[in-house]
């Protein structure tokens, strides 16, 4: 039996998360109603690996195939919404396809969500979260360390 969450329970949400990038350009996605972007995938399932989440929400999100490759970092999160504090746990990985270049963007398969081309080196103008990333994608994903911490707890 699936646990239904209700909407103010106290939990963190675990999640997973994809980079892929060509020719300088990462490719993120857009949240529409709520104005940020992100890096693409989604909540992990119970009983799923982080790395089938992230097969499946891209397939789901995009109708692309990927494979996923190395564990880059794992990202904590948390920040006030209107009625109540939200954390979550965000574990990124490496993501490859043959069916993704920065030459076409992914079709959203989701009305709320768009995706598009971002380049790397420009990360500190957009509404990217969590808001860590901006300062901490292009060095990770330049390092040679397979694995990396980050944290917006206080």
């Amino acid at each position: 039996m699936r646990h239904t969450v209700h909407k103010h329970e106290r939990h963190t949400e675990l999640l997973s998360r994809g980079v892929f990038t060509h020719d300088g350009k990462i490719l993120l996605a857009y949240n529409k109603k709520k104005k940020h972007m992100f890096l693409p995938g989604g909540h992990i399932e119970f009983g799923e690996s982080a790395k089938e989440a992230l097969i499946r929400e891209i397939e789901e999100e995009t109708g692309i195939t990927v494979q996923v490759s190395s564990f880059i970092a794992a990202v904590e999160h948390q920040w006030q919404g209107k009625t109540h504090q939200h954390c979550e746990i965000n574990l990124i990985f490496f993501m490859t396809s043959t069916n993704l270049s920065s030459q076409k963007t992914p079709e959203s398969r989701e009305p709320n969500i768009e995706f598009l081309w971002h380049p790397l080196h420009d990360l500190t103008s957009i509404n990217l979260q969590p808001s860590l990333l901006k300062a901490k994608l292009l060095q990770w994903v330049g390092a040679d360390i397979q694995s990396n911490w980050g944290s917006t707890f206080r």
